[in-house]
């Protein structure tokens, strides 16, 4: 009986560290005097087959997210800010095939802000020109997006 309480708190003790654990938020959350979390997704095209990204995301200010992206990003001189979001999701997809083009959407949650940048990658067959799907390069978002 003794043994089986020693287990018990045993359990109960884990369940609450984890519960603790689990339930924090991301260390970088931190809202602006406004209020609001801002998020920002810089690419760099190094040609139509490869790119480097970098999201980030709960910042108290554009800036902020802006000088993160852009820092981790890769070559400072053609890393640019794709997308800019606040309190919500953005995402990056680029055109399937040679000659890719990036589109971006934001939106409240990240299923939306994917749908609208696949939407604007989709290329419809042609006799000219090969069509297909867009392909999702990156989405993220800040904590209190819906």
């Amino acid at each position: 009986m003794f043994a089986m309480g020693k287990v018990a708190l045993g359990l109960a003790t884990a369940s609450m560290l984890a519960g603790v654990i689990v339930g924090a938020g991301p260390a970088s959350a931190e809202a602006g005097p406004d209020g609001r979390l801002y998020g920002s997704i810089a690419i760099l095209e190094y040609d139509n087959d490869t790119e480097d990204w970098n999201a980030a995301y709960n910042y108290p200010s554009w800036a902020e997210a802006d000088r993160d992206a852009l820092d981790d990003c890769g070559d400072p001189q053609y890393c640019h800010i794709a997308v800019r979001f606040v309190d919500g999701c953005g995402a990056v997809a680029k055109t399937s095939g040679s000659n890719a083009r990036y589109f971006w959407g934001t939106a409240p949650n990240r299923f939306e802000a994917e749908r609208q940048a696949l939407a604007g990658a989709f290329r419809p067959s042609s006799m000219s020109a090969a069509g297909g799907p867009g392909i999702l390069v990156v989405s993220k978002c800040t904590g209190n997006a819906g």
